[in-house]
C-alpha cells in the first residue's frame, strides 16, 4: 500500500514531465515512421524532375537536330547502306560486287574465296575490324587483264561502287598476249544490328567530314532492286498427308 502511494506520489509531482516525455517519444516514433519516408519521397520526386528536365531539353535538342535533316535522303542512304554494308554476310551482294566490276572495268575474274563460315550467323571464326563492331570476311580474288584494266580494276574496288572492301596485299605475275594476273588479299565487312538500343534522349552521332563523304559517295549510288533484294519463290514439295 504504502508503495502504491509512493508511486502516487511520484506521478503527481512530475506528470508534466512524464506527459512530455511521452509526448516527445510519440512525436519522434510517428516522425520515423511517416515524416521521414514522406521527405526521402520528396527528395525522390524532386530528383526525378530534375532529371525529367534534363532529359527533356537532349531530347528538344535532338528534335531540332533531326528537324535540319532531309528526311528523304537518308532514307535512300539508308537502303543503299545496307547494300554497301549489310547486316550479314550476303555472299550474293559479293557475287553481285565483283560482276559489276568485272563488267565495268573489262578484267577477268579468275577466282574467288571467301570465308563465309556459318551462312546464317555471325561466326566466331570471323575477326571485328579495329575501332568499330563491323565483322571481316577475308578474301581472295584472282583477276587476269591488261595493265590498263587492271588499273582501273583496283581503283574501282575500294570506290564504294559495291560492297565494302579493302586490299591487304596483292602479287602480280605476267602472263602471254600482254595480260597480267594478279592475286588480291583482302577483306569484306558486314555490320549486325546492335544488340542493345540506345536511350530515345541519347545524342545523335556526330558525321565528320570523311564521313560526309561515304554518305554522299553512297547516297549517289545507283543500285539495281536484284541487287538490293533477291526474291525467293515457294516451291511445294512432298505431300502435306503421308496417309492419303
Amino acid at each position: 500500500m504504502k508503495n502504491l502511494l509512493d508511486f502516487t506520489t511520484f506521478f503527481r509531482r512530475y506528470e508534466i514531465l512524464l506527459a512530455s516525455g511521452g509526448i516527445i517519444i510519440i512525436v519522434v516514433v510517428f516522425s520515423f515512421k511517416l515524416l521521414l519516408p514522406n521527405f526521402a519521397k520528396a527528395n525522390n520526386i524532386f530528383l526525378q524532375k530534375a532529371d525529367l528536365k534534363a532529359k527533356l531539353g537532349r531530347l528538344e535538342k535532338k528534335y531540332k537536330a533531326l528537324s535540319s535533316l532531309d528526311q528523304n535522303y537518308y532514307s535512300a542512304s539508308y537502303s543503299k547502306f545496307d547494300y554497301v554494308l549489310p547486316k550479314s554476310k550476303d555472299y550474293v551482294t559479293l557475287f553481285f560486287t565483283f560482276d559489276n566490276l568485272q563488267t565495268k572495268t573489262g578484267v577477268t575474274i579468275l577466282g574467288t574465296e571467301f570465308q563465309l563460315g556459318e551462312i546464317s550467323t555471325s561466326s566466331a571464326t570471323l575477326a571485328r575490324s579495329k575501332g568499330d563492331s563491323a565483322y571481316q570476311v577475308p578474301m581472295t580474288v584472282t583477276v587476269l587483264g591488261t595493265p590498263e584494266q587492271l588499273e582501273n580494276f583496283m581503283s574501282a574496288l575500294t570506290d564504294l561502287s559495291g560492297r565494302i572492301l579493302t586490299v591487304d596485299a596483292t602479287s602480280w605475275e605476267a602472263q602471254a598476249g600482254g595480260f597480267i594476273q594478279v592475286t588480291v588479299v583482302g577483306n569484306a565487312y558486314f555490320y549486325p544490328p546492335p544488340k542493345m538500343i540506345k536511350s530515345v534522349d541519347a545524342p545523335l552521332p556526330v558525321i565528320d567530314k570523311q564521313g560526309e563523304e561515304i554518305l554522299s559517295k553512297v547516297a549517289s549510288l545507283q543500285v539495281s532492286s536484284d541487287e538490293q533484294s533477291i526474291e525467293t519463290t515457294a516451291v511445294n514439295v512432298g505431300k502435306k498427308n503421308l496417309f492419303e
